[in-house]
């Protein structure tokens, strides 16, 4: 009976030899991949919540609205919020954070507009220009009409995206904002190498003074405020 129990007891610890090494690898692997949607949500919350403070903090007593550089910094700062281990320096992978004010017109050499599909054009775009522990990029979208994806920039997939240009429901003044992290993996970067997770929002404007023209609604930004991850286009005040 003893002989039996030890033989017993033998084969046990041979198949937890066996198990062992493929129950840490699978959790090591979720541990990896539930980080990695987690900071997929966080990239989508951080849209969304960073193009709403941005178009309330625009928003201006004559129903104008405009963006100063403290306010437009403001806004892109809760990246932070939207991404707490951003600001804990947890996470420290390359991130690009844009707001853009986007016009729509009728006539341009770039894009066939017509009277009932205007096309977008860009009249500025600004990066995030605070400190974190993060590596933040300073590249902003183009004014090409349309706005055209900009270079991939150090093999990191920037989320500035081409912006619509047909059949568009709703072609009035809007603040578009993009977000990007290349997220890598703690135990497995070897295998997926860097993650790259982006999302842009497309958000209205909040209001428009009553006695501006049509194409002349759309969000200022300090002119005289310009530099690295700024960007200004021509033919806009």
């Amino acid at each position: 009976m003893r002989h039996i129990l030890q033989e017993r007891r033998g084969v046990v610890a041979l198949e937890f030899a066996l198990v062992a090494p493929v129950l840490i690898l699978f959790s090591i692997g979720v541990f990896d991949l539930t980080r990695a949607l987690i900071v997929r949500e966080q990239v989508w919350s951080a849209v969304r919540s960073i193009a709403s403070s941005a178009s309330s903090l625009a928003v201006q007593p004559d129903q104008s609205t405009s963006l100063t550089v403290a306010q437009v910094q403001q806004a892109l700062s809760g990246i932070f919020a939207a991404i707490p281990w951003l600001r804990s320096g947890a996470l420290t992978g390359q991130t690009s954070v844009v707001l853009s004010s986007v016009n729509f017109v009728q006539t341009t050499a770039s894009c066939t507009a017509t009277t009932t599909n205007p096309c977008p054009q860009l009249v500025w775009s600004v990066a995030y220009a605070g400190r974190g522990p993060a590596s933040f990029l300073t590249t902003t979208r183009s004014c090409a009409t349309p706005p055209l994806v900009v270079a991939t920039v150090t093999d990191f997939v920037s989320s500035l995206t081409s912006l619509p240009v047909s059949n568009i429901a709703d072609p009035s003044p809007m603040l578009v904002v993009d977000v990007s992290y290349q997220f890598t993996p703690m135990f497995f970067s070897f295998l997926s190498g860097p993650i790259n997770f982006w999302a842009t929002s497309y958000w209205p404007i909040r209001s428009a003074n009553p006695n501006a023209t049509s194409g002349d609604r759309y969000t200022r930004y300090d002119i005289l405020k310009q530099g690295p991850g700024v960007g200004k286009c021509p033919g806009f005040s």
